[in-house]
């Protein structure tokens, strides 16, 4: 009950609900860490005239280096670049931005181009798939990622006890009307 004069407080007590969002958070988070994305759609290449031109991570774009420009990755992951009519594969690296053509997700350079065999078509439909880190940051070993593991796990136990059968108070503030 709220006296007089105090700041409206509501005492709400933890349901079922906020215990399976706390439970699928710090598993989702633990199951998360080994996903991979992975995409398809229309590829196109530079052209050889941006040859030594800086890119937007500051490099020089090299027509014989495998890199390549994405929207969103950040720069310096590393893509497998699959042409699924002729199977060919390429591994290159994010070091550009775009496209910025309606319906393509990826420009390649010219050498990854070439090894896809998608020069003279000029555009062609791959699939994109984000490769995992050379060195996994936490995770740059099993037993790293073991110890991570073990340690949402004793965080799930410890979050379990605390707001078992709902009984945990937690305090909100309504906004003042």
């Amino acid at each position: 009950m709220l006296r007089k004069g105090e700041d409206k407080c509501k005492f709400v007590f933890m349901d079922k609900t906020i215990n399976h969002l706390l439970v699928t958070m710090i598993i989702g988070f633990t199951v998360s860490t080994s996903c991979f994305a992975q995409s398809d759609g229309k590829a196109s290449y530079y052209s050889n005239s941006l040859h030594g031109r800086k890119m937007s991570n500051g490099e020089r774009y090299d027509r014989n280096g495998f890199t390549c420009a994405h929207r969103t990755l950040p720069f310096g992951t590393r893509l497998r670049v699959t042409n699924p009519r002729n199977g060919k594969e390429v591994e290159v690296r994010v070091t550009d931005r775009g496209p910025y053509a309606h319906g393509r997700i990826v420009d390649l350079s010219y050498a990854a181009a070439r090894e896809l065999g998608m020069i003279s078509s000029g555009v062609a439909y791959v699939k994109v798939e984000v490769l995992p880190k050379e060195t996994e940051i936490p995770f740059a070993s099993e037993q790293s990622a073991l110890k991570y593991q073990r340690l949402s796990m004793v965080l799930l136990v410890f979050a379990m006890s605390l707001f078992q059968n709902g009984r945990h108070k937690v305090m909100t503030i309504s906004p003042r009307i």
